[in-house]
């Protein structure tokens, strides 16, 4: 072996004993959490075909909904309302009827104590019947509030015919839908068979503040390292809960579990570097629940 070589290989040995020792150090000296930051701009949808994704990556998910469906629930029936709404509508005549809440619906013809619709949903699979029509005719139906459309609900003969569709609502307590009918005078009812509800999905951060989502989590505390428990607008109970730990770097993890109610149990944790013990921190957290 020449000097040249000999050189050679007594600098690789300086260099990797250097390097050891280097990440010995770090080893000893890293013994704390990953540091956890939080993304550059909200992004309320934490996965996608049930795989973790970049958050840069993410679609905005306030506009997605999950549809729920019911048995057929009357929220009115105009032979048997109170007042106007106990009257055939007559042609180019317009009423609002309430769709969620409690109130109301007796006097419009529908379920004593409505059908049980959240006020946070976004929209109900709505069908519409005629009965006994003088003539041909249409209904338009609508969010109540909003501008007429231009297209119908129903287009229908002279005689008793049905039509299904969705209408959009606008969450709240008292939200409502307008029918207007054109054309002849007719009996109708309307029934709902589903809704359509936000997705329970959001960002969580240390402490417990939300800081993104669909508007679903109702609140989260962190009570201890750790620990979090995040509140829903509906009953989660045998949903799955999945937790994603955000931009904390690799050791961390999260899991969460909702056995009964509105509310989930979420853990997040780190590896120790050194004893690679499980330790529980706050960080922050993605999660998303599948009913």
């Amino acid at each position: 072996m020449n000097r040249t070589s000999v050189s050679i290989v007594i600098t690789s040995v300086v260099a990797a004993v250097g390097l050891i020792l280097a990440g010995a150090a770090v080893a000893a000296a890293d013994g704390g959490p990953p540091v956890s930051t939080p993304p550059v701009a909200p992004q309320p949808a934490p996965r996608q075909n049930g795989r973790a994704i970049q958050a840069a990556a993410l679609a905005p998910g306030s506009t997605t909904t999950d549809f729920v469906p019911i048995a057929p629930c009357r929220i009115a029936d105009t032979r048997h309302g109170s007042g106007a709404n106990g009257r055939k509508f007559a042609k180019n005549v317009a009423r609002s009827y309430a769709v969620t809440g409690t109130t109301g619906f007796e006097q419009q013809g529908g379920k004593p104590g409505g059908c049980a619709i959240p006020v946070t949903a976004k929209a109900v699979a709505l069908n519409a019947t005629v009965v006994s029509p003088s003539r041909k005719g249409n209904l338009r139906i609508w969010q109540a509030g909003q501008a007429e459309p231009a297209a119908s609900f129903l287009n229908y003969g002279s005689f008793t015919m049905s039509g299904s569709g969705v209408v959009m609502l606008r969450p709240g307590t008292g939200a409502a839908i307008t029918v207007k009918n054109y054309t002849s005078t007719t009996h109708v009812v309307l029934d709902v068979t589903g809704y359509y509800m936000p997705k329970m999905h959001g960002l969580v951060a240390p402490g417990g503040s939300i800081y993104a989502g669909s508007g679903s989590i109702l609140s989260a505390t962190n009570p201890s390292a750790g620990v979090y428990a995040v509140t829903f607008d509906r009953d989660i109970t045998y949903c799955t809960p999945m937790v994603d730990t955000y931009n904390a770097g690799s050791g961390v993890y999260g899991a969460a579990y909702a056995f009964a109610g509105n509310s989930a149990t979420v853990f997040t944790w780190y590896l120790n570097s050194t004893t690679h013990a499980e330790v529980p921190y706050s960080f922050y957290f993605y999660i998303d629940v599948v009913c």
